[in-house]
């Protein structure tokens, strides 16, 4: 399974683009866009072969604005998809990008339970 993608297409509806790591433009960003990393791990293994692996998503929404309405729409794309959210955190924004700096920010994380 391509988590990435999975996210990705998840996060289409939203109405805000995704990117894997970091914005990837040549100009200035969107004045809202999403950024995610994943991590894994083995969660179920039996019998000698891996049955279930846990994948976590650290998804963070940038926004010139209140980011308030596209986290609440990320939350219910990610929901439908069959992610369980761990926690919603706002985020400071000492020592980052002047982009960064810019722009509110808020910070999920989500799980995903694969079948392998």
């Amino acid at each position: 399974m391509d988590i990435r993608s999975k996210i990705v297409t998840a996060l289409s509806s939203v109405g805000a683009p995704a990117y894997w790591m970091k914005w990837a433009g040549d100009t200035n960003p969107p004045a809202t866009y999403i950024t995610f990393q994943t991590v894994n791990r083995p969660d179920l293994s039996a019998d000698d072969a891996l049955h279930e692996r846990e994948h976590f998503v650290y998804l963070d929404v940038f926004s010139e604005t209140d980011p308030y309405s596209v986290a609440s729409a990320v939350r219910t794309a990610m929901e439908g998809a069959g992610f369980d959210e761990v926690e919603m955190r706002d985020v400071g924004q000492a020592g980052n990008t002047v982009t960064e700096l810019r722009d509110y920010h808020v910070a999920f994380t989500f799980s995903y339970l694969e079948v392998v």
